[in-house]
């Protein structure tokens, strides 16, 4: 048995005072433990007398693998500032200065339960400084609780609040994923600072579904340390952001299980910074004022910024989607037929069953357009314009109205069978800028397109196909001085069926059967009529394979209209429009017969 009257003083190593079974008391006199060193242990139990003071040292970790306790009411324990006292026991926890006094409170400090052992933290705990939960085990409170510093979810360590508030004026953080923070009873939590989420994995962290506990938030939630993701399975207590704009931010993926509620006329933005954001929204999100605004974005060219909405529920009923900003992507994701409430989106996505249609036109901005499996997107009566890509993952786009659609950007088939493209009934008038993609191989498409023209306009463009059979049932005009190519990416063969006219409104305007490619035309009218046909550059096949057709050729001998490979097949008559030649495999398949009208076809 060790017994201190003069305190005890460290310099610049690291120190471990271990004394065995014998205690240290410090007696006598106030005493102090002084360091030099960042770290100090004592592995053996330390009593202080009655009426005595013990300070233990700024700027320094002191760790107690045993327990600390007075031996008097009148015994005190003093943290100074910027002091972490760290209790690795459960005895130590829950005993710590049970007979005595801690000030813990007069100067800006850490108290840190560590070690793999769960423990109530002791009741006295109502207003300190920074707290932190280190290691395993689940460590509970006992009474309300307000830190006036940051609360540290460190390892796996685990903070249950029970029944009890806790307000928390700095920051909170974790580094694990395994619900390091639960909430089992009612009560309240006030997150003042930040919640910071910071290593990488997959995440239910804040497991508050037993206690449903109203939590408000002033600091909003930011997710650092590459891609997160983490669930809310915070039940149905409301989760309100008031007095201050905050931000859902950095990367990675929220999931709310709970309402959210924007207070008053503040902002809360879904802001990515190294990687893309994407909140889900399982319950509902509300403002409580006109000016309470949900900003989805924040102008990042380099990343996407999502709302999920994965119920059939208004968001932002009361108050304000700002879908402005130029990273900023609604997605549809619940069962069930839904009206669109806006105009104009920078990106939206559709998914779930059921039909999803506009209540006015529509405008997509740079993130475009995407329509999920089993999903359908109606465009009804109104007109479409999408500046950017569209793509169909087994999704179905539909127009049963009339009106137009522009398609700036590429249109992509990404799916292996199933997404389709039916605007049969509305029949609008379609403009491409970007042209098509069938990404799939092996996938045979019926592009049911109607009698609405299709324009191929602004930009030489391809129509790619990828080992699959592609029908166009409406007319085609490339319109301008620019060409449209077939094309494919993978797979053996790719055909592209023409079953109505295909013209140009330029001299210059072209269409370019590919490499490997196969361009079926079923019109009676000559494809090009006006423009150019160019069959001959690569290695193709061209078929006029309907009933009586007209066949594309050149008025003078020199240059003839040339064709790599040329079918004529199908019934009636195939009429020459002027001189044909053709480079390698000429096929006339009964009962179709060949008119030369005057030119002739020659074939090497």
């Amino acid at each position: 048995t060790m017994e201190f009257r003069g305190g005890l003083g460290f310099g610049s190593g690291t120190y471990t005072s271990n004394t065995g079974a014998g205690n240290i008391t410090f007696t006598t006199n106030n005493q102090s433990v002084t360091s030099a060193s960042s770290g100090l242990l004592f592995n053996n139990a330390i009593s202080i007398a009655s009426g005595l003071t013990l300070t233990f040292p700024s700027n320094t970790t002191t760790t107690f693998n045993s327990t600390i306790n007075g031996l008097g009411a009148l015994s005190k324990l003093v943290n100074s500032g910027g002091s972490n006292l760290v209790f690795t026991t459960q005895s130590g926890c829950e005993n710590l200065m049970s007979t005595g006094i801690y000030d813990f409170t007069t100067s800006a400090n850490t108290i840190t339960f560590a070690g793999n052992y769960s423990a109530t933290i002791p009741s006295y705990f109502t207003n300190f400084h920074n707290l932190t939960i280190s290691n395993g085990g689940t460590k509970t409170l006992s009474t309300n609780t307000t830190l006036n510093g940051n609360l540290l979810l460190s390892f796996t360590g685990i903070l249950q609040l029970s029944t009890f508030n806790l307000t928390v004026t700095g920051a909170t953080s974790w580094s694990q994923n395994n619900n390091q923070l639960l909430k089992s009873g009612s009560g309240n939590v006030l997150f003042i600072g930040a919640l910071i989420k910071n290593s990488v994995g997959q995440t239910d962290i804040l497991n508050f579904s037993s206690g449903n506990p109203n939590v408000e938030l002033r600091g909003g939630i930011n997710m650092s340390g590459g891609y997160n993701w983490l669930t809310f399975n915070t039940g149905i207590g409301t989760w309100s952001f008031t007095t201050n704009n905050q931000s859902l931010s950095q990367n990675g993926t929220m999931n709310f299980d709970c309402p959210i509620l924007i207070v008053g006329n503040i902002s809360l933005t879904i802001a990515p910074t190294s990687q893309s954001m994407i909140i889900g929204i399982n319950n509902s999100i509300n403002g409580t004022t006109a000016g309470s605004t949900l900003v989805i974005g924040n102008n990042n060219a380099s990343f996407t910024a999502q709302l999920n909405l994965n119920v059939n529920t208004l968001p932002m009923s009361t108050g304000v989607i700002d879908n402005t900003k130029t990273d900023g992507v609604i997605a549809y994701f619940f069962n069930g037929n839904y009206t669109l409430p806006y105009s104009s989106y920078n990106g939206l996505q559709i998914g779930g069953t059921g039909t999803k249609t506009p209540s006015s036109n529509l405008t997509i901005g740079q993130r475009g357009l995407a329509i999920y499996s089993g999903s359908t997107l109606d465009l009804s009566i109104y007109n479409l314009t999408n500046n950017t890509t569209t793509n169909l993952t087994s999704g179905t786009l539909l127009k049963t109205g009339a009106g137009s659609v522009l398609f700036v950007g590429r249109v992509n088939y990404l799916s292996n069978g199933g997404a389709l493209i039916d605007f049969r009934t509305g029949n609008p008038s379609v403009e491409l800028r970007g042209g098509i993609g069938f990404a799939a191989p092996g996938l045979s498409v019926n592009f049911f397109t109607g009698s609405g023209n299709y324009t191929f306009s602004t930009n030489n463009q391809t129509i790619q196909t990828g080992n699959s059979s592609v029908n166009f049932d409406a007319p085609i005009l490339i319109s301008g001085a620019i060409s449209v190519t077939h094309s494919f990416s993978s797979g053996s063969f790719s055909t592209l069926v023409i079953k109505n006219t295909i013209n140009g409104d330029n001299a210059l305007s072209t269409l370019i059967n590919g490499s490997g490619c196969t361009i079926n035309h079923q019109s009676a009218t000559q494809p090009m009529t006006t423009g150019v046909l160019d069959t001959s550059t690569n290695l193709n096949t061209w078929i006029y394979g309907l009933n009586n057709q007209a066949i594309k050729g050149s008025p003078t001998t020199s240059p003839k209209q040339v064709y790599r490979n040329l079918t004529l097949n199908g019934t009636g008559v195939k009429t020459l429009q002027g001189y044909v030649s053709v480079l390698n495999t000429y096929t006339l398949t009964a009962p179709a017969t060949l008119a030369l009208n005057g030119f002739t076809l020659t074939n090497p």
